[in-house]
């Protein structure tokens, strides 16, 4: 088991090494910040890192999952809503579904969003924290308005940064359940 354990870390200095190569490329071509590209091909590689051999549901290994130390298992199908709210009012959202993947601490939310909020990673603690970066703009979503349960997400992102001219500017939420 000793080597496997080093295998694993041989290959996440790999991944880590690869990724900031793929940053710098990032960079240069699109002149954009290649953190979140770079970041999200890191978690894939990463992610494909299997001891329990394969299937939708073991993505991550079962291995993480049970050594998660009380962090709230979230995987699995959900449904759901986002809406919009601040600026001119609430925007009546629209129907959200999910699929969550989790390896520990490890997240991925998948949803039918067109565009913002489509894919979020990011990681979940002992106390439903999540934090998580939306692939579509490298923005960071947060359980702002409560923890996360094994049967209720509620995430949040501004839409514009909260300043003193704008206090209370829109914001996005998910909010979805099991």
């Amino acid at each position: 088991m000793e080597r496997a354990g080093s295998i694993h870390g041989c290959f996440l200095s790999t991944c880590v090494n690869k990724m900031i190569g793929l940053r710098n490329t990032f960079e240069m071509k699109s002149g954009r910040n290649g953190y979140v590209p770079a970041l999200m091909l890191l978690f894939l590689l990463c992610s494909s890192c299997s001891d329990s051999g394969g299937g939708e549901d073991s993505e991550f290994g079962e291995s993480s999952a049970s050594s998660s130390g009380g962090i709230p298992q979230v995987k699995g199908a959900w449904t759901g809503h986002y809406v919009v709210y601040g600026g001119s009012g609430a925007f009546d959202g629209q129907p959200v579904t999910a699929k969550i993947k989790q390896g520990g601490d490890a997240v991925v939310i998948n949803t039918n969003l067109p565009t913002i909020g489509r894919m979020l990673t990011g990681t979940i603690n002992s106390h439903g924290e999540m934090t998580l970066t939306d692939a579509y703009d490298g923005e960071v979503w947060t359980t702002l308005y409560g923890s996360a349960t094994s049967d209720l997400i509620r995430i949040a992102d501004f839409l514009v940064a909260p300043s003193v001219e704008n206090p209370d500017p829109p914001i996005a939420v998910i909010e979805l359940r099991k």
